[in-house]
């Protein structure tokens, strides 16, 4: 397991990465109230608990020039925050 520095909220993730090297995948466990923001698409699954909003931003800052800038450098317009 690793902890990893989210961005966002400045708050530290319990990140495991599961089936490694080949199809790799990170299980990422989540406080109460706590988030982090992934590129749409990306989440294979996700409990029950965890709600699910969907931007063209992330938290800090962006929008819709950002979300453009996404889009022409080959990631997602949009993106998802998870909050438990």
């Amino acid at each position: 397991m690793e902890t990893v520095q989210n961005q966002n909220m400045k708050q530290e993730l319990k990140v495991t990465i599961q089936l490694a090297p080949g199809a790799s995948a990170a299980e990422i466990e989540l406080q109460p109230n706590q988030q982090f923001t992934a590129e749409g698409g990306s989440m294979i699954a996700m409990s029950p608990n965890v709600q699910m909003t969907t931007s063209t931003r992330t938290k800090q800052s962006g929008g819709i020039i950002r979300g453009l800038k996404r889009m022409i450098s080959g990631e997602s317009f949009f993106l998802n925050h998870y909050t438990a």
